[in-house]
């Protein structure tokens, strides 16, 4: 049986080696028990309902306002989309009323493509932040990884829209956990919701942890973390190593090279 090389990552680079971050995020991924304290980097913050945990994310959130952080260094993430109160959506409407921005688009505010648009060349999950509103109700947004505006012209736009400036795009002052994969932020402030046992396994809730490089605040059911780290992951079914090693596939023929003459089929195009 072939063996294959396998390649495993030891130096962190998001994050400060060996601050409280990585050591959060270390002790998840070894299934310890989560400590109290993990020093100036990590937060802990103990909510037990969804009303609660919306108004300590929103404290947590204006905290950092106050303090000079802006918008897009904020990475505030949620296992949910719709839930009430600490669901990405209303969330998104919260710290909108908070900054002081109204239904309709306002420059600062934070979007994300929800499809590819290969005519303004925007791909799906791409974050960016409105730059220009035009008085044609036209508006430009800088994306991140992109030269440049990219341009929503008014028949793209949805007024005072509760989810979004655009019929492709939604606020992004809130994401996903699954939107943040890949991603990272100076802060963030993570969501861990009573009920978030089926909702994260270790490696989903490495992933929120890890995607923060200057602080971390956990907000939720703290005590369920450990839980979490120690059940692990769900095992991946694969093909992968069957594949490895099978003999590679003998070529297809070609539909020209084939007799039909009995079938009373007459090909009229072959691909070569």
């Amino acid at each position: 049986m072939r063996v294959n090389p396998v390649t495993t990552l030891t130096q962190v680079y998001r994050h400060a080696e060996g601050g409280g971050i990585a050591a959060l995020c270390d002790d998840v991924r070894h299934g310890r028990d989560i400590q109290s304290d993990y020093g100036r980097e990590v937060s802990l913050h103990l909510e037990t309902d969804s009303e609660t945990t919306a108004k300590t994310v929103l404290a947590l959130y204006a905290k950092l306002i106050a303090n000079g952080v802006k918008p897009v260094d904020i990475g505030l993430l949620s296992p949910f989309r719709k839930q009430p109160f600490h669901g990405v959506e209303p969330l998104n409407r919260s710290i909108r009323r908070l900054l002081g921005h109204d239904d309709a688009v306002r420059v600062g505010d934070l979007v994300m493509a929800l499809n590819n648009d290969y005519d303004l060349d925007v791909m799906n999950g791409m974050r960016g932040e409105v730059a220009v509103v035009r008085s044609d109700l036209s508006f430009g947004v800088a994306f991140e990884d992109r030269i440049g505006l990219v341009n929503f012209p008014r028949d793209k736009r949805v007024s005072n829209s509760l989810d979004g400036p655009a019929l492709e795009l939604r606020w992004a002052f809130a994401s996903t956990v699954h939107k943040a994969q890949g991603g990272q932020f100076p802060h963030v402030i993570a969501i861990v919701p009573t009920n978030g046992a089926y909702l994260f396994g270790k490696p989903a809730l490495y992933t929120v942890f890890s995607r923060a490089r200057v602080t971390l605040a956990v907000v939720g059911d703290i005590a369920r973390i450990s839980d979490i780290s120690r059940r692990g992951g769900r095992e991946r079914t694969t093909a992968l190593a069957m594949l490895l090693d099978a003999p590679p596939p003998k070529p297809i023929k070609q539909i020209g090279a084939i007799d039909m003459s009995s079938s009373g089929f007459e090909p009229t195009e072959v691909d070569e």
